[in-house]
């Protein structure tokens, strides 16, 4: 008797998972035949708007929950800073379990958890910013930093009372349950799903295209938000915005759920996905564990690459890291340099998502990740003389400016001392520059995992790959809190510039290390696509030759 992994059993499902995905190649032959105006096929457009309805409304929660917080209660910053620390703690502990437990699920399940994780995120935070809102003090009636009701003043009048207390624990929690379906989400699109449905020659392309979008709604939900706030001049209407957005989160994510359901309909290979029943029912430990032994034990040198990304995420030289922004409004900056500064960064990271496809595909991703990589660990290095010189001792004594004038540093750009504006301006410039090589590089990195890791193990790989980025920020988090002085701000500006020449290392040794197996490897899915390619102009071949004959059938019948 024959098992079930023999040949004899094994090869009419061969030939059925062949005839799927011929009838499936021809679906997304048929879709790519027809074009979108930012030359994108109908799968990768629908997939894109979807991604990005959510995003920008995600991105307008991000924003608007600290000014709320700020709102409630401006004589501290407790609510802030544990909110950023709770959601950075959860992505970091339980991004690894996630991932091992969609991998051991269906994609159909993967999907309706992470949306239901982040309804139920969302709902339990607008009903506590609610709460908040009708049960805390008016501080414009009291008085900002004065004492409020239950005398904490300083130490957070969020948790004054036991009504306010529950509200902002409860907030805590839907924040991080939301931050964790987020997470589920986005691996499972952006990492699983698009590896499947799109070929792999535009692979490079769609990532970018996920990049831009991201950047683009990372500028235009927090606009649109703090436009709303600037109309609502009251903390009851500031609220109503909050609940609007939330409101309008659950309605996009609801949304998109029913777009990638269409999918799964339409591609029957994606409910398909290779579950060990012995793996399904393992404990979420297990899964945190088995999460970083894949990530370490992956063939092709993964965690190098992992490693690589973790190191650019160690930084404070970006032009929307809340510490550099708070930094060099400290200066002196102003906000609209401010706001200029951000806007031209922004741009220039949409830039380079449109030339970054371009050389991935002229270089390939090995060689393009060691560009983009050390292109910006040597701009990052030259700013560094430049930041010296505008902040150094003798540059601000030649200003002669005097202290009761807010202007004190080179960031004012005071007209006195031309030099140190200058270098303060070129050290901006560098920092603008740095987000080609920042952008450029996530989407090769991408491209490499989405190509060196199974459709078993990929959703781990990535997930553990959230967990550490999620550490790196909070690591970066808890170096402004301890180094909150501003003349400490130079020793951190040294580890994220040296972060980054690590990354690079990293991605040099395991080009090194593992570029053959990895040209192997694309060598060979290069193959199956051609392969397939010439079964499918085979099959075009036998369509015309069954044309050809009924017509010469149909003119001897006529004859």
């Amino acid at each position: 008797m024959q098992s079930a992994d023999s040949p004899a059993c094994a090869a009419p499902v061969v030939e059925v998972d062949k005839k799927e995905r011929r009838e499936e190649e021809d679906g997304r032959k048929q879709a790519e035949k027809t074009k979108t105006v930012l030359g994108l096929t109908q799968i990768e457009a629908v997939i894109l708007s979807a991604h990005t309805i959510v995003r920008f409304f995600l991105q307008s929660s991000d924003f608007a929950v600290p000014v709320l917080l700020a709102t409630l209660d401006p004589s501290s910053l407790l609510a802030p800073a544990l909110f950023g620390l709770c959601t950075r703690a959860a992505k970091f502990l339980l991004s690894p379990s996630l991932g091992a437990w969609m991998d051991r699920r269906t994609r159909k399940q993967g999907l309706r958890v992470g949306l239901l994780m982040q309804v139920v995120g969302s709902v339990t935070a607008c009903l506590s910013f609610l709460t908040l809102a009708l049960f805390l003090p008016d501080t414009s009636e009291t008085g900002a930093g004065q004492e409020g009701e239950g005398g904490v003043g300083g130490s957070g009048m969020l948790f004054s009372t036991p009504t306010t207390a529950m509200a902002s624990v409860f907030l805590l929690i839907g924040g991080s349950i939301d931050a964790l379906g987020n997470v589920v989400i986005t691996v499972a699109i952006e990492c699983d799903w698009v590896t499947l449905l799109v070929p792999k020659p535009r692979l490079p392309t769609v990532n970018a295209w996920f990049q831009r979008m991201d950047l683009a709604m990372e500028i235009a939900g927090p606009a649109a938000v703090g436009a709303a706030i600037a109309v609502a001049t009251t903390r009851t209407a500031i609220a109503g915005v909050i609940v609007a957005v939330y409101v309008c989160t659950v309605v996009s994510l609801v949304f998109q759920y029913a777009v990638m359901s269409r999918l799964l309909v339409k591609f029957p290979s994606l409910m398909k996905r290779k579950v060990d029943e012995k793996e399904k029912s393992k404990n979420p430990l297990h899964g945190f564990v088995k999460g970083w032994t894949i990530l370490l034990h992956h063939k092709g040198g993964v965690w190098i690459v992992v490693g690589a990304m973790v190191m650019i995420w160690i930084t404070v030289l970006s032009p929307h890291n809340v510490l550099l922004t708070a930094y060099l409004t400290e200066q002196g900056m102003e906000a609209w340099s401010l706001a200029i500064f951000r806007g031209v960064g922004a741009g220039f990271g949409v830039a380079s998502t449109i030339m970054a496809p371009l050389l991935i595909k002229k270089m390939q991703p090995d060689r393009s990740s060691l560009l983009f990589l050390w292109s910006e660990s040597c701009i990052l290095l030259l700013s560094i003389p430049c930041f010296l010189i505008a902040t150094s001792p003798f540059m601000l004594e030649k200003m002669g400016i005097d202290e009761t004038i807010n202007a004190t540093t080179a960031f004012a750009f005071p007209p006195q001392a031309p030099l140190a504006t200058a270098m303060a301006l070129i050290f901006l410039l560098f920092l603008i520059l740095a987000r080609f090589g920042v952008y450029g590089f996530s989407v090769s990195q991408r491209v490499i995992l989405q190509e060196l890791t199974s459709e078993a193990t990929r959703l781990q790989v990535f997930g553990a790959e959230k967990s550490l980025t999620s550490l790196a920020s909070l690591l970066v988090f808890l170096a402004g809190v301890i180094l909150n002085d501003t003349t400490l701000f130079t020793p951190l500006i040294y580890v994220s510039t040296g972060a980054v020449f690590v990354g690079a290392i990293l991605i040099s040794v395991w080009r090194l290390r593992y570029g053959a197996y990895y040209a192997s490897l694309t060598a060979g899915a290069h193959d199956e696509d051609k392969e397939l390619k010439g079964v499918e102009e085979e099959d075009e071949a036998e369509k015309d030759g069954e044309r050809e004959g009924d017509g010469e059938a149909g003119k001897e019948a006529s004859v």
